[in-house]
C-alpha cells in the first residue's frame, strides 16, 4: 500500500527473492486502489512469474485478478487478505485473532480482573479497533472480545459509550486522528467531571497515540493515578517510545521480516 509503512517488508522480500535466483519489482499504490490495479495490469502484461499483494482495499481487486488468472499467475495474499476472488493461491498473515487474545489476556492479568470480579468491583474500558475494511483487523477484534466477554457480561468491565460492535469501534484506514476525535468525544459524553476510562483497549499503536493524545488535550498527565491502561498492537517505533515514556502500558510486536520469509518461501516451493 505505501513505501512509509511498508518498507521493511519490501527490502526482506528482496534480498531474500534475490537470494533465490528472482528479479523482485517492488510496486507502492501509496493508498490508491486504482493506483494498484493499474500496477497489477501492468505486471501481468509482463508476465510475471508470480504475485505477492499486500491489498489496499481487500475488496477492490477482484475485476483484474481475473485477468491474472486467465494468465495463470499464482497470486499470495500478503498480511490482509483479497476477498470475492477465487484467483489467490495462498495466503500468509499474523494469527490476527491470537494477537487479539493476547491482548485480552494482558489486560485481565494487568488489571486483576479475577481479583476485581471477586470484591464485586467494576472497571471502564472503552475500545479502539483496527480498520473496517481489514479482515485481519476483525480477527484480532474477535480475539480481544471472545476474552474479554465474560468480563462485559458479568458487569467486571463497563464500556460506559456502549460502543463495543466492530462496526461502532472499527478505525477505518487506521487512522490516528480519527481514534483522537472519538476519544475526545467519548471523553466529553461519557466521563465528566474529569472523569476518564480505566482501560482503553485499542488494536493498533496509532489508536493508542490518538487517544493518548486526545487525553493530554484534556489535561491528564501520563503516569499520574488516573492515566489508563492502554493497550496496542505493532510495535511501531511511535508505540515503543511511548511505552518507554509512560504513556502506553503495552504492544504486541509482530516481525515483519519473519513474514516476508515466510511468504518468500511459500512462493519459492510453489
Amino acid at each position: 500500500p505505501n513505501e512509509e509503512k511498508w518498507t521493511r517488508d519490501a527490502d526482506e522480500f528482496k534480498s531474500t527473492l534475490e537470494d533465490d535466483g528472482y528479479e523482485p519489482v517492488i510496486e507502492y499504490a501509496e493508498n490508491d486502489v486504482s493506483r494498484q490495479v493499474s500496477q497489477i495490469q501492468e505486471l501481468t502484461a509482463e508476465e510475471v512469474s508470480a504475485f505477492v499483494i499486500a491489498p489496499v482495499d481487500p475488496y477492490g481487486l477482484k475485476s483484474v485478478l481475473e485477468s491474472v488468472k486467465e494468465a495463470e499467475i499464482p497470486v499470495f495474499s500478503y498480511d490482509d487478505l483479497i476477498m470475492d476472488t477465487n484467483a489467490v493461491k495462498y495466503y500468509v498473515t499474523f494469527g490476527g485473532r491470537q494477537i487479539g487474545q493476547m491482548i485480552g489476556k494482558k489486560i485481565i492479568e494487568s488489571e486483576e480482573l479475577d481479583k476485581v470480579r471477586e470484591a464485586k468491583e467494576s472497571r471502564t474500558i472503552e475500545f479502539f479497533m483496527g480498520s473496517l475494511d481489514d479482515t485481519q483487523a476483525l480477527f484480532l477484534y474477535n480475539g480481544v472480545m471472545e476474552t474479554l466477554q465474560p468480563y462485559i457480561d458479568d458487569g467486571t468491565l463497563i464500556c460506559k459509550s456502549g460502543k463495543t460492535s466492530f462496526d461502532d469501534t472499527g478505525i477505518l484506514r487506521w487512522s490516528s486522528e480519527i481514534a483522537k476525535t472519538r476519544m475526545t468525544d467519548i471523553l466529553t459524553e461519557y466521563y465528566p467531571d474529569g472523569a476518564v476510562p480505566d482501560i482503553i483497549c485499542t488494536g493498533f499503536d496509532d489508536a493508542a497515540m490518538g487517544t493518548e493524545e486526545a487525553l493530554e488535550e484534556a489535561g491528564f498527565v501520563p503516569g499520574t493515578e488516573n492515566w489508563p491502561l492502554i493497550s496496542g498492537a505493532g510495535c511501531n517505533e511511535e508505540g515503543v517510545r511511548r511505552i518507554a515514556e509512560g504513556k502506553q502500558t503495552f504492544s504486541i510486536f509482530m516481525d515483519r521480516r519473519e513474514l516476508a520469509d515466510q511468504c518468500e518461501e511459500m512462493v519459492n516451493i510453489y
